[in-house]
């Protein structure tokens, strides 16, 4: 099978401001430190949080819990699907998860959920001068293959890459989510629909969260 790589900013793409939010509210709520009402406000924002304050997430280690299992498994999702034609690889394009990448990355990866059989992590070179250069580059040493996709959450990806191979996400609430993953999805099959019975594509895709 051919290869499809996946670049991803973990910050944004896979934990949000907000969930770092509700983490230090309720590691302090836990802590007697922070009222109650607080955290009432942060679970009522988003309900489904609940059950990760019921299962204390926000008690592992520091770099463990800043990763939402939320998007971890809208992440799988993307994989998984993806697996069924392609070998996949996930490469990390931040700079501070890039920094601790086998014992800060793939370890808070793994214990979030990630699916990681049959899938090869790597990362962009620490000494690219920006995320775009980062991705420019590891594509051109592969042989500048088409079977990409960007998950990020700046502007300048947007603009650098096409945006039929980019999802921007929500940095603040939502990151990766299953909509996003979903959407995007569809658009491929479409795409590959029109590829093999030689129609024409001409609408433009765009899968940046407002």
């Amino acid at each position: 099978m051919k290869f499809f790589y996946v670049f991803i900013n973990i910050k944004g793409a896979l934990y949000t401001a907000d969930w770092i939010k509700f983490n230090q509210c309720a590691l302090q709520e836990d802590q007697d430190i922070t009222s109650k009402a607080e955290l009432d406000t942060i679970l009522k924002k988003h309900p489904d949080w609940n059950r990760f304050y019921q299962a204390k997430v926000f008690t592992r280690s520091k770099h463990i819990r800043k990763i939402c299992p939320d998007n971890v498994e809208s992440l799988n999702r993307l994989i998984d699907d993806l697996k069924l034609d392609y070998n996949v690889n996930l490469i990390v394009t931040s700079d501070k998860w890039k920094d601790a990448f086998d014992i800060k990355a793939i370890p808070a990866l793994v214990k979030n959920g990630l699916n990681y059989k049959d899938l090869v992590i790597d990362k962009t070179s620490n000494k690219a001068k920006s995320t775009t250069d980062g991705i420019k580059n590891y594509l051109e040493q592969v042989g500048n293959p088409q079977n990409y996709l960007i998950i990020d959450y700046t502007e300048e990806i947007a603009k650098n890459f096409d945006q039929n191979k980019v999802i921007i996400v929500d940095q603040y609430a939502t990151g990766l989510n299953n909509e996003l993953v979903d959407n995007y999805l569809d658009s491929v099959e479409e795409m590959n629909y029109v590829e093999n019975n030689n129609l024409e594509y001409d609408n433009e895709i765009s899968y940046v969260v407002e």
